[in-house]
């Protein structure tokens, strides 16, 4: 949400203009980079259907987006960061196009599969 809706589409985040954040009694702020290991044991657990629900929300307002921009819009070098508060990002995502924002979203999510995957293999034991 924060990397395509407002990182690249220059718009409010829909975690904030649909207050997400109230939805799931988290702050506003938080995105959990740099976060310690007491804040990730103090982090809730959050209702599924609520996850799932921002989730497809995002998904379509994404899509939407990206069947409205014309190819040559990829290469736009964006002027914002999306992370403003964490330093290491503002160098990280300068220069940034918008065909490279994606692509940082995919292998993202690529390496959160990987890290769900192995996590449930610990979870479950070998071959099961």
């Amino acid at each position: 949400d924060r990397l395509i809706t407002s990182f690249v589409q220059g718009k409010q985040e829909i975690w904030i203009s649909g207050e997400w954040y109230e939805k799931m009694d988290l702050s506003v702020e938080g995105t959990g980079l740099g976060y310690s290991l007491d804040e990730l044991e103090r982090f809730p657990k959050l209702d599924q259907s609520l996850l799932t629900e921002y989730f497809m929300l995002v998904r379509k307002t994404t899509l939407e987006y990206l069947d409205s921009i014309p190819e040559e819009s990829f290469d736009l070098v964006l002027d914002r960061v999306p992370f403003p508060e964490y330093e290491p990002a503002i160098k990280y995502f300068k220069g940034f196009t918008i065909s490279r924002a994606f692509r940082q979203l995919i292998g993202e999510l690529d390496q959160h599969l990987g890290q769900i995957s192995y996590i449930r293999g610990i979870q479950k034991g070998m071959n099961k």
